[in-house]
């Protein structure tokens, strides 16, 4: 497993918003993946996800992610930083949700 770590200047919130509509990650979730984290610092959009391999994380960048961005205005490519995960737990009281 992989921690992915990304920071894409220049999104907002609003952005942010209207990307997980069209792409759905919450509705029709990608098997790949395990945990997503995203936040707003010093004007970019700052995300957390675990993924099963870096190759799986490009996959959904390439085949879900990049087409769902198609008009939003969003520009330039995120940095995206991968670590191995050393350790996953997620809390059950997670699953409810952050909201």
């Amino acid at each position: 497993m992989v921690v992915v770590e990304m920071r894409w200047p220049g999104v907002t919130p609003a952005q942010y918003d209207e990307a997980k509509r069209r792409v759905d990650w919450e509705g029709n979730p990608e098997g790949a993946g395990t945990v997503h984290l995203a936040w707003f610092e010093g004007g970019a959009l700052r995300c957390y996800d675990v993924w099963d391999s870096g190759a799986a994380f490009n996959a959904f960048v390439q085949n879900r992610l990049m087409p769902g961005l198609e008009g939003l205005g969003i520009e330039g490519p995120p940095e995206v930083r991968f670590h191995p995960a050393h350790d996953v737990f997620i809390l059950p009281k997670a699953v409810a949700g952050a909201r």
